[in-house]
């Protein structure tokens, strides 16, 4: 038996948000608002179905943005009005803010998840730094909701549909491409790829507190492979 699963319907949710971008303002231009509206109340709805269990770190990413995304599709269908619908990627970035802001109190952070489920041996040492970054996601997630809200409101249509569909992503691709320098600025943990081998030797780990951590952290967790290896 299938279960719910919060992460899928958070991603449907997504998608639908980023699809209402591109084609609210071709198919709106053609009386299509309301198939569109149908469509969105469906896929809530679906959703809604599929987002009964949120793990705790995942709370509101099911029932909240489904219930609002159905909300905000009924108003559309039932009125014909196209702002109904450009409303929706802004509550989708503002449901995913409160994700984040709601993880600062209810530790460990959004961030300091997803980085144990990369590296399960991730240290404990990392967490102040993921609280940290959790919160600047959320700011970051906040600010564009804003922005793509008063942009639907104000009637820019056309500021509104590259914004939502193209600038929002690519603000976030440069803010997750500066979180990723600073990150190994911080910790001085580098790996063997390029973009690590340039900034170890610019800024080496043993020049900092914070480096001569990792790689004390990292000797130990080598020695304990090794002795587990002999043993």
């Amino acid at each position: 038996m299938l279960r719910p699963r919060p992460a899928a319907s958070a991603a449907v949710l997504a998608a639908l948000a980023l699809a209402v971008s591109f084609l609210l303002p071709p198919l709106g231009a053609g009386g299509a608002t309301r198939p569109l509206a149908a469509a969105t109340v469906a896929l809530a709805t679906l959703g809604l179905a599929t987002g009964r269990r949120a793990t705790p770190w995942l709370r509101g990413a099911g029932r909240l943005p489904a219930g609002g995304a159905l909300g905000l599709g009924v108003i559309a269908l039932v009125t014909g009005r196209s702002l109904w619908l450009e409303l929706l990627p802004a509550f989708v970035w503002a449901c995913i803010a409160c994700v984040f802001i709601r993880s600062l109190g209810e530790p460990p952070s959004v961030f300091e998840r997803l980085a144990r489920l990369v590296d399960r041996r991730a240290p404990d040492f990392i967490a102040p730094y993921c609280w940290v970054v959790t919160g600047l996601y959320a700011a970051l997630f906040a600010v564009v909701a804003a922005a793509i809200g008063w942009l639907a409101l104000t009637g820019a249509h056309e500021a509104w549909r590259w914004f939502s569909g193209v600038g929002a992503w690519l603000a976030l691709a440069a803010f997750q491409a500066g979180e990723v320098v600073a990150r190994k600025l911080h910790f001085r943990h580098y790996g063997r790829n390029l973009l690590d081998r340039v900034l170890a030797r610019l800024f080496p780990s043993e020049n900092t507190p914070r480096g001569r951590r990792s790689e004390a952290y990292l000797r130990g967790l080598a020695e304990r492979d090794a002795g587990a290896s002999r043993s």
